[in-house]
C-alpha cells in the first residue's frame, strides 16, 4: 500500500518504513484512535484486561490422535457470524465478546482431548437465546475441522498466508524479508 500510495518506491523500503512504525508504536495509537472513532474504548488497545469477557464458551477437544488435515475458513467465518461476530445485514448488532479462538492450525499434531477451538459469545439483542447461537456457532465450527489419524505417512505441508501481492508493476511472489 505504502508503493501504490507513492511513499515508498521498493518493497524494502516499504518494509522498512512499516517495520519502523510498529517499532515506535505509532501503529498501536493509530489502532487506538480507529477504535474510539467507531465508538469502542480505545483503553482496551493499552490494557487488554479492560477487555468485556464472553459469558459464554465452548471448546471443542479433538476426538482423536491425529494431524489437522484441513479447515474450510468459509465454514469457520459463517461460524463466527452465527456466534455474533459479524453480520448478515449491514444493520446487524455485533456482538464484540463473540468469537472463535482457533487453538491449532493446518498440519498441527492433536492429540485426543486437545483443545482445537474454542467458540465465545455474550448477550446481544438477537431472534435466537445467546446459548442457541453459540451452540449453533459451534456445530458449524465443528465441521470446519479435517482430522486424520495420526498416520507416519501422512505430510501435512503448511499454507503460505500470503502467497502474493500487488504492485505497480503488476503480481509478484511474496517472500518474507529478514
Amino acid at each position: 500500500m505504502l508503493g501504490l500510495g507513492g511513499m515508498v518506491d521498493s518493497y524494502q523500503e516499504g518494509y522498512n518504513l512499516a517495520k519502523q512504525a510498529l517499532d515506535s508504536g505509532k501503529c498501536l495509537h493509530k489502532f487506538a484512535e480507529m477504535v474510539e472513532s467507531q465508538g469502542g474504548d480505545p483503553r482496551v488497545v493499552y490494557d487488554l484486561n479492560k477487555i468485556p469477557l464472553p459469558k459464554y464458551r465452548k471448546t471443542m477437544y479433538s476426538p482423536i490422535d491425529g494431524i489437522i488435515e484441513d479447515i474450510d475458513a468459509h465454514e469457520i467465518g459463517i461460524a463466527s457470524v452465527k456466534l455474533g461476530a459479524g453480520r448478515h445485514y449491514a444493520d446487524d448488532e455485533v456482538d464484540f465478546c463473540a468469537g472463535l479462538l482457533l487453538h491449532k492450525k493446518v498440519g498441527s499434531r492433536v492429540k485426543k482431548g486437545e483443545p482445537i477451538f474454542t467458540a465465545f459469545a455474550s448477550d446481544v439483542a438477537s431472534l435466537e437465546e445467546p446459548e442457541d447461537r453459540l451452540n449453533d456457532g459451534y456445530d458449524r465450527a465443528e465441521g470446519s475441522f479435517l482430522i486424520n489419524p495420526d498416520c507416519s505417512h501422512v505430510v501435512i505441508k503448511e499454507k503460505k498466508l500470503i502467497e502474493y501481492f500487488v504492485d505497480r508493476t503488476g503480481v509478484q511472489p511474496f517472500e518474507i524479508i529478514k
